[in-house]
């Protein structure tokens, strides 16, 4: 869940935290495939956000986040 967030950020872990929560709650709530909902999820973050949610929007836009 750090890593989700961005493990190199002070804000991220708490991020990636709330992400996979909610990731989990709602697609729990829809399929009983949510463990695939969630792998899918993460895939797609690494993918697309290598630094993590926050270290991403931190690289790119806010380089004044902690």
């Amino acid at each position: 869940m750090g890593a989700a967030g961005g493990a190199a950020t002070t804000l991220g872990p708490l991020l990636g935290t709330l992400f996979m929560f909610y990731i989990i709650d709602y697609s729990s709530g829809y399929t009983a495939a949510y463990l695939l909902v969630v792998g899918v999820a993460l895939i797609l973050l690494v993918l697309f956000f290598p630094k993590g949610l926050l270290g991403s929007v931190r690289e790119r836009w806010l380089r004044w986040l902690p």
